[in-house]
């Protein structure tokens, strides 16, 4: 399911998002998924959900700083 769901993420972010954002998706009644807004600019502190999902991919806050950065 989550690389559907990166996938999916990817396809409803145009390309001038390229150096993050945030893409919150809700199920329906009837269990389907639908896209409910793109956030460009995402909460940004060490416990937002950006830098969380950055560390569950192995990606230290002062790393994920340098990374925006550098795409910025």
């Amino acid at each position: 399911h989550t690389r559907y769901w990166r996938d999916w993420s990817s396809d409803v972010c145009s390309s001038d998002l390229t150096a993050y954002s945030r893409v919150d998706f809700r199920l329906d009644e009837e269990q389907v998924p639908y896209c409910l807004e793109v956030n460009t600019i995402p909460g940004f502190s060490s416990t937002s959900l950006v830098p969380m999902a950055a560390k569950e991919h192995g990606i230290e806050f002062p790393e994920l700083c340098k990374r925006i950065i550098a795409l910025s």
